[in-house]
């Protein structure tokens, strides 16, 4: 795949439409194959023929120049679309600050701290904490010069910031911690998580920013997803949402992250199987949505409707899951949400008993696997193969399921070992006996070790590795693979 068809699958489709627009202002000849190039990228037009297709004729030479002109266009596309969303307030107080230095070089002190002080209002209000680190700094160099500010006063709230913006840096690298030791070291993901957080004292105690205390839920939702123990870890999530609380939130500010916020904490409560709570904060991560006009409703929209397929599957209203699947956004970014929401569609018509639908569903998963690793994350794709496995086993499909157990065990047994995950194998040997003979049901030797699989305390399992002990013991108690699971869950 090219670079350019990776940047331009990443877009929203009102970012393709905007781009269009950029580039037929652009074109001042006649010649529209960048349009044409953009147009059979987006629409999924790619192979080693693509300069015919394009020319009329093979033509490496223009196909290649014609390309490099499409990639400048979308990267300065890029830089000018993030400028004007998120980046022009940082760069309006950039300069105010850069016109406040050459104001104080000019000796117009009264006029240089009067839009210093505009710099800094407009700093406070965004929370940007490294400009108002450098805005202070500027003030004490020249506080001298001006008998209306008290020192103390600039002092204490120059102290005040760099607290916060420790904190910030604080906070980052706990965060990239967080992320390379789950990913590449054996530790127990919680043990990680309770040593990062002392190592960078990231504490409530201290004072910690509203968008900081989200970031931290954020964390705690990566470990708990890469763990699986989202039980465990709902006592720190509490912790956390008793300081939020504490706060006096301007949502109309904070929309974005108040939504992002309630998505978290649907996410984990639906993960516990509490999914009365989690619909709740559904409810109202939706009315949120649609505050402000809706700005923010196609930004989230996918999640949002991913939670309510899941809590709608696991409180038994199959139909009512495959309805909301269905009026799903048609037209959408090749983002996580939408892998995960295609997923999803097989694992309904999974549980409905449409095994053949299930897998031509399935079949629409082209790419290979570490594309998908690097897009949804290696979980995702061993939960993928999982699925695939059984559903072959479902459509008696032995000769293709052979082959697809020896790229399991050859792709993920180090890594399942590696992480402790020794569960995930032993369920895959389990399945094993069954493809090698299905009568093992009916075997004491078999059943035991599937109850020694599955935990009797099931109410702290994650539910979706009990989606999987489900159909072992569907096959056990000769009961449809739904109603399994559903018993197992309650």
């Amino acid at each position: 795949m090219s670079v350019n068809k990776i940047i331009i699958d990443t877009f929203s489709l009102d970012q393709k439409k905007e781009f269009l627009s950029v580039l037929k202002k652009k074109n001042r000849r006649g010649d529209v194959k960048n349009i044409e190039l953009f147009l059979m990228l987006s629409n999924g037009i790619e192979d080693k023929s693509i300069d015919i297709k394009l020319y009329g004729v093979s033509n490496k030479g223009a196909y290649h120049a014609i390309s490099k002109r499409l990639h400048d266009s979308l990267i300065e596309f890029i830089a000018s679309d993030s400028f004007s969303k998120g980046n022009s307030k940082e760069a309006v107080i950039t300069k105010l600050l850069e016109a406040s230095k050459y104001f104080f070089l000019c000796k117009q002190n009264e006029l240089a701290f009067k839009t210093l002080k505009k710099a800094e209002l407009k700093a406070q209000k965004h929370d940007f904490f490294q400009l108002l680190h450098e805005i202070y700094l500027l003030k004490i160099q020249h506080l001298h010069k001006s008998k209306l500010y008290d020192f103390v006063a600039v002092k204490n709230a120059f102290e005040k910031n760099k607290l916060q913006l420790q904190l910030q840096e604080n906070l980052q690298m706990f965060y990239a911690t967080i992320q390379y030791e789950l990913e590449n070291t054996s530790k127990d993901p919680i043990e990680v998580l309770e040593s990062n957080l002392e190592k960078f004292a990231i504490t409530s105690s201290r004072g910690l920013h509203f968008v900081a205390l989200i970031k931290i839920i954020e964390v705690f939702n990566t470990v708990a997803h890469v763990s699986s123990k989202h039980i465990e870890l709902w006592t720190f999530v509490e912790n956390t949402m008793a300081d939020i609380n504490k706060k006096d939130i301007d949502i109309e500010r904070y929309l974005p992250e108040k939504i992002q916020l309630l998505f978290y904490l649907a996410n984990f409560n639906f993960r516990i199987k509490k999914m009365d709570v989690a619909n709740t904060y559904l409810k109202a991560m939706d009315s949120h949505m649609r505050l402000k006009k809706g700005v923010y409703f196609n930004h989230f929209v996918l999640k949002y409707k991913l939670l309510k397929v899941l809590t709608a599957l696991f409180s038994g209203e199959l139909e009512h899951a495959l309805i909301t699947l269905d009026d799903c956004p048609k037209e959408v970014s090749r983002t996580e949400e939408y892998y995960d929401l295609l997923l999803s569609k097989v694992v309904v018509l999974f549980f409905k008993g449409n095994i053949e639908e299930a897998y031509r569903i399935y079949s629409k998963f082209y790419h290979s696997d570490v594309w998908y690793t690097q897009k949804v994350g290696t979980l995702w794709v061993v939960q993928k193969n999982l699925i695939e496995l059984l559903l072959l086993l479902e459509l008696d499909s032995y000769d293709l399921f052979q082959a697809r157990l020896v790229s399991f065990r050859k792709k993920h047994k180090y890594l399942l070992v590696h992480h402790n995950e020794t569960r995930v194998l032993e369920f895959v040997k389990l399945i094993t006996v069954y493809y090698k003979d299905n009568t093992c049901v009916e075997k004491d030797s078999f059943k035991k070790k599937v109850n020694e699989l599955v935990k009797d305390d099931t109410k702290t399992e994650d539910v979706f590795i009990l989606c999987f002990y489900a159909w072992l013991k569907a096959k056990i108690d000769k009961k449809e693979l739904y109603s399994a699971c559903l018993e197992l869950l309650q």
